[in-house]
């Protein structure tokens, strides 16, 4: 009888350094102390056109930024800032400037509750204003002691928000929000630029409990606003490697492979069409996708199971969107219970190179 390809199970041989063989004999009996994975540890789900439904909806709301808004774009005063205000006839209220001081000695620093000292003013809170509101509110209570005081108001030092800009760029960092607005594009460019690496297509930014997943490419390429994302304080943008933006295509196949997602979306039907032919002792009524793989050492996942004998499964399957390194597994036609099959490679689900070794041997 012919073997069967189980390159999950070579999961756990790849960590010992050595693959003797591809392929695990089918009529080959599993010990009699290895156990099943517990079913709480993973989900398996058949694919249903409101499953389907869900999770493309799931990879639209995670994907696609969001409106530039640069038009309506200003900057808002916080804590730590420095505001430097000069009033016009009245030198005895400017700050003296010069080549040796810094932005902290020439200027008024916004404390941590948000407010500023100023002379004939006292304490005014200027936290969450522009510059032009900071100037009208000072303009106002000035006006008790000057007639009619000429102002500007600008900030000498912008030290209250923050991005930090991770991954594959040349210069990771963190980088001030100013009054020149900081867009996806421009923070990449400001950290000197992306390695040979990365991967523009899925650029990531986190916003609190929120993630983001653009496409900056799309928008060097062909002008897509949505996807140079203005960003906030506290943004975290992240420029993935592409080697690891990565679907595996497994198990009863000619040949087994990896494929890079370099575009904005691939589906399961795309990924085994491009995978090529399947061997005789292929089981097509049983495809799976694992999903999870090294997200965490207590790794909980989910396992989806589509039948391509069908022409339902064949639709849900042009329908899927996949995840990078989700693995795509052909079953065979072998009585072997698939959780057997997950057993074996389970616990070295959090080890990047497994998939790796196995489609390079």
């Amino acid at each position: 009888m012919h073997k069967l390809l189980t390159p999950l199970i070579l999961l756990s041989l790849a960590s010992c350094g050595s693959l003797p063989s591809m392929y695990l004999d089918s009529n080959a009996e599993i010990s009699a102390d290895t156990r099943e994975i517990d079913e709480s540890s993973y989900t398996l789900q058949t694919l249903t056109p409101e499953l389907v439904a869900s999770l493309e909806k799931e990879f639209d709301q995670f994907r696609g930024g969001k409106d530039v808004e640069l038009n309506s774009y200003q900057y808002r005063v916080g804590p730590r800032d420095v505001l430097s205000v000069t009033v016009y006839e009245h030198p005895e209220l400017t700050i003296p400037a010069g080549q040796f001081r810094s932005p902290d000695a020439a200027g008024h620093r916004v404390d941590s509750r948000g407010y500023i000292y100023f002379p004939y003013v006292g304490e005014i809170k200027v936290s969450g204003l522009t510059v032009s509101e900071i100037r009208s509110k000072l303009a106002e209570r000035l006006s008790s002691n000057i007639p009619n005081p000429q102002l500007d108001v600008r900030v000498a030092a912008f030290n209250s928000k923050q991005v930090t800009v991770t991954g594959d760029v040349k210069r990771p960092g963190r980088l001030p929000i100013s009054d020149e607005p900081l867009t996806a594009v421009r923070a990449i460019s400001l950290s000197e630029g992306v390695t040979e690496n990365a991967d523009l297509t899925s650029v990531r930014v986190v916003r609190g409990k929120q993630q983001y997943q653009i496409d900056v490419e799309s928008f060097l390429q062909r002008g897509e606003l949505s996807q140079n994302m203005l960003l906030r304080g506290g943004d975290v943008l992240h420029v993935p490697d592409q080697t690891i933006n990565q679907v595996y295509i497994l198990g009863e196949l000619r040949r087994p492979t990896s494929l890079p997602m370099k575009k904005r979306r691939m589906t399961l039907a795309q990924a085994v069409g491009q995978a090529g032919s399947t061997t005789r002792d292929s089981d097509i009524r049983k495809v799976f996708v694992v999903r999870g793989l090294g997200e965490t050492s207590n790794v909980k996942f989910n396992v989806y199971q589509v039948n391509l004998e069908t022409v339902e499964g064949v639709v849900l399957a042009g329908r899927f969107p996949l995840k990078p390194r989700d693995v795509v597994y052909v079953s065979t036609n072998s009585l072997t219970k698939f959780s057997r099959v997950l057993d074996k490679f389970f616990p070295y689900l959090t080890r990047a190179a497994g998939i790796e070794s196995i489609l390079n041997d």
